[in-house]
């Protein structure tokens, strides 16, 4: 029915353990299992009333066949009614395990709380970044000024090579 592989199976249980958390799992999978195991004992209740039926139409004569559709057509209507009964038993468990406890967050609360702490790293981020940038332009504008100064001190010690070679002329 279901071609389920090994990586499937782990790809659900990630999905699973991120969704529902490590608490919380174990608790699911016992609701799940207690009511796959009850909608299986309906089933073959259901499966053996319904074998019972038949034997019992085959065995009885022609004039009979009327009583046994009658018993055969009360006989589903309670296989439904059972269905039905332990499909909701199912869903109850199951709704019951996912419910949070008061003191958990919900999925929905974990997932809000992750999304605001990433846009909180991205903005330090982005701040760095602006920092780094400040930081270069700081950088450019000390070179610069080192440049100014290196070139400032040049000239003067040109214009008094300058002024001593005037004054040796002199």
């Amino acid at each position: 029915m279901f071609d389920v592989g090994m990586s499937e199976l782990i790809v659900i249980f990630v999905v699973a353990l991120l969704v529902f958390g490590p608490k919380r799992l174990p608790e699911l999978a016992r609701a799940l299992g207690k009511g796959l195991a009850e909608v299986k004992r309906s089933l073959n209740d259901a499966k053996r009333q319904v074998e019972t039926e038949f034997k019992a139409i085959e065995g009885e004569k022609e004039d009979g066949i009327g009583k046994g559709l009658a018993d055969f057509k009360q006989t589903l209507e309670d296989v439904k009614k059972q269905m039905t009964t332990g499909y909701m038993d199912a869903m109850t468990s199951i709704n019951r395990a996912q419910s949070p406890k008061p003191d958990e967050k919900t999925s929905e609360e974990l997932e809000k709380e992750t999304e605001e702490e990433m846009e909180e790293e991205e903005e330090v981020e982005e701040e760095e970044e602006e920092e780094g940038e400040v930081e270069e332009i700081e950088e450019k504008k000390e070179e610069k000024i080192e440049g100014e100064k290196q070139k400032e001190e040049k000239n003067v010690i040109e214009e008094k090579k300058e002024n001593n070679e005037k004054d040796k002329k002199a």
